[in-house]
């Protein structure tokens, strides 16, 4: 009688894991991933720096993994300025659109408002296409067309490699300025960090032009990941 087959090779989560939204990384300066049971204010960045930001009118919703950060017009997202927001070369978030962008206007990702060197992600509305994204790390804007549905899930990113200044959409690069003078590390230390909403702290004037509806993931690096 022939020996039994042996048993099949174990191939679930212990071989494939899902990449974690925080991973423990030193270049990951800031990281949220609003996964927590309750989202609450201060929420402690989940990055390498001992930071927290303060959060306003912003409530837990589901993603399609994990828990996000469902945002109104009212809703805010900052961390103050501080000194070891510097060398960011890498942005990236994951969010979800449920109103659209106004008629001939702009919705503000991210914004280091009037630092030097700045930093900033927005979504306009497009030319070509329905959308457009603008990208800025410490030197000139980078426009990206593009089209974000509402209701769906996507990833923005901005990056500024070897001088080259890139948008990315769903991991894919869209857009590419280059030039050794094109980007440079931008920072927060002298106005913060508006997460969802355009900031205006330079001008001691309140945030607006915001985004309506939810952010899954927010990472700030000191490289391209």
């Amino acid at each position: 009688m022939a020996d039994a087959p042996p048993p099949p090779s174990d191939t679930g989560t212990d071989t494939v894991q899902m990449a974690l939204a925080c991973p423990a990384d030193p270049t990951l300066s800031i990281c949220l991933a609003f996964d927590a049971p309750q989202v609450a204010s201060p929420y402690a960045n989940e990055g390498a720096l001992a930071l927290s930001a303060t959060l306003t009118s912003v409530t837990r919703t589901e993603a399609p993994t994990s828990g996000a950060a469902l945002l109104s017009a009212t809703s805010e997202i900052v961390f103050a300025p501080n000194t070891q927001i510097v060398n960011i070369v890498a942005v990236d978030l994951r969010l979800r659109f449920d109103a659209d962008v106004p008629a001939g206007g702009r919705v503000g990702l991210m914004d280091s408002d009037k630092a030097s060197p700045g930093m900033s992600l927005f979504v306009y509305t497009g030319t070509t296409t329905s959308h457009r994204v603008r990208c800025n790390l410490g030197g000139v804007d980078l426009y990206a067309d593009t089209s974000i549905p509402l209701g769906t899930w996507i990833d923005l990113g901005c990056t500024c490699e070897a001088g080259n200044v890139a948008v990315r959409k769903d991991g894919v690069k869209i857009a590419e300025l280059g030039g050794t003078t094109t980007c440079a590390p931008g920072a927060g230390t002298t106005t913060g960090l508006q997460i969802g909403q355009n900031s205006r702290a330079g001008d001691n004037l309140p945030p607006n032009e915001p985004l309506i509806g939810a952010i899954d993931r927010v990472r700030l690096w000191t490289r391209v990941p």
